[in-house]
């Protein structure tokens, strides 16, 4: 199963990149999966790499802030190109491939939910950013990420229930 969904991180943290790019966002680091890498070589610069964990995967950007010395505009924007893809790519696989369809469009709107950790809850700072059109102090980034675990451990616990049961 996870062999499968590796394509569809590569096809959404490819056009993360292409974001990147048109948004003029500099990146490190193309990761497909999490933890340390099992297969890494370097193109123009950007390292590519298949991390242990095949859960998700990242861009890692240069600079000691990272994602955070982006304007936030920007930020956000970057930030939903993957997940958005993923759904695009779930809601297209559709007649081809039912299960794994459903899998990628949920791993999608997952990614969407506004939690501290996931692309929806960093992009939503982001947004908070260009609405008050200052950064968020960490008084309230802090909490943010404690309240919102909760509700991605309780979102981990229902998926695995329904897959189990």
């Amino acid at each position: 199963m996870w062999l499968a969904l590796v394509p569809l991180f590569i096809a959404s943290l490819a056009v993360t990149m292409v974001a990147a790019w048109i948004l003029r966002v500099p990146i490190m680091t193309f990761s497909v999966g999490l933890g340390p890498p099992v297969w890494r070589t370097t193109i123009r610069g950007v390292a590519l790499q298949f991390s242990l964990v095949p859960l998700g995967g990242y861009l890692q950007h240069p600079g000691e802030h990272g994602l955070w010395e982006v304007p936030p505009i920007r930020r956000a924007m970057l930030l939903l190109s993957g997940p958005v893809v993923l759904v695009l790519i779930g809601a297209a696989m559709h007649p081809i491939q039912f299960d794994l369809a459903v899998v990628t469009i949920v791993l999608g709107l997952i990614n969407l939910m506004p939690v501290a950790s996931l692309s929806g809850g960093q992009s939503l700072l982001a947004m908070v950013e260009v609405f008050f059109g200052r950064e968020i102090a960490e008084q309230i980034q802090i909490p943010f990420a404690i309240l919102s675990l909760p509700i991605l451990y309780g979102v981990v616990i229902y998926v695995l229930v329904v897959l189990i049961f």
